[in-house]
C-alpha cells in the first residue's frame, strides 16, 4: 500500500513538471504553417534545407513576411525561446525581428548563406507578463534584395530549470516527506 501511494505522488510530480512548459504548435514546421497566423511573403518548405522542414522568408519579394503564435504562460515565470536561424543562397546575412505582445526584443541575423543553407540555434530569455504571449517573427526591410531565403527552423518555448518546474519540483517533494511520515 505504501509503494502506491509514494507511485502516485511521484507521477503526481511529473504531471506538476509537465504542466509548467510552454507549447508551442508546429515550431519545427512539420505541417506547413499549421498552427502559425502567416503573412505576406513567408511559406514552409523542406527545399531550402534538406531533411529539415523551415518558415521561408522569400528572397527577391517584399520583407513584409511575418509569423506569429499566442501560447499559454504564467505571469512571472522565466522562459527560454529557442530556434534555429539560417540562410540558403547568396553569401550573405539577414536579419529577423522578434516580438513579444507585439514589442520587438530581439533582432539575431542569420549565418552567412550557403548551399546548403548555414543554420545557427538561437536562445533568448524573457519573463511571461501575463496568461498568454504571443510570439511573432518578422522579415526586416532590406532583406529583400538578396537572393537568398531566410530560414526559421525547430521554434520552441520552455520553463528552464529555476522557474516554476522547481518550485513544483520542490512542494511535490516536500509533499512526498509529509506522505512518507504519515506512512511510517
Amino acid at each position: 500500500m505504501k509503494m502506491v501511494k509514494y507511485a502516485i505522488a511521484i507521477a503526481g510530480l511529473g504531471v506538476a513538471v509537465s504542466s509548467a512548459q510552454a507549447q508551442i504548435v508546429n515550431g519545427n514546421f512539420q505541417s506547413g504553417l499549421t498552427g502559425w497566423n502567416p503573412s505576406g511573403n513567408v511559406y514552409a518548405s523542406a527545399n531550402d534545407s534538406p531533411g529539415t522542414e523551415s518558415a521561408i522568408f522569400a528572397a527577391n519579394m517584399a520583407a513584409n513576411g511575418q509569423l506569429s503564435q499566442t501560447f499559454t504562460t504564467i505571469p512571472g515565470d522565466f522562459y527560454s525561446l529557442n530556434f534555429n536561424i539560417g540562410e540558403f543562397g547568396a553569401p550573405t546575412s539577414q536579419t529577423l525581428d522578434v516580438y513579444l505582445n507585439g514589442t520587438l526584443k530581439w533582432t539575431p541575423v542569420s549565418p552567412v548563406g550557403s548551399m546548403p543553407a548555414s543554420i545557427t540555434a538561437e536562445t533568448f530569455g524573457f519573463d511571461a507578463t501575463g496568461t498568454s504571449t504571443t510570439l511573432e517573427f518578422a522579415d526586416v526591410l532590406g532583406n529583400n534584395n538578396v537572393n537568398s531565403d531566410l530560414l526559421l527552423q525547430n521554434v520552441s518555448v520552455r520553463v528552464p530549470d529555476g522557474s516554476s518546474t522547481s518550485i513544483l519540483c520542490g512542494m511535490s517533494l516536500i509533499g512526498l516527506g509529509w506522505l512518507r511520515r504519515k506512512l511510517v
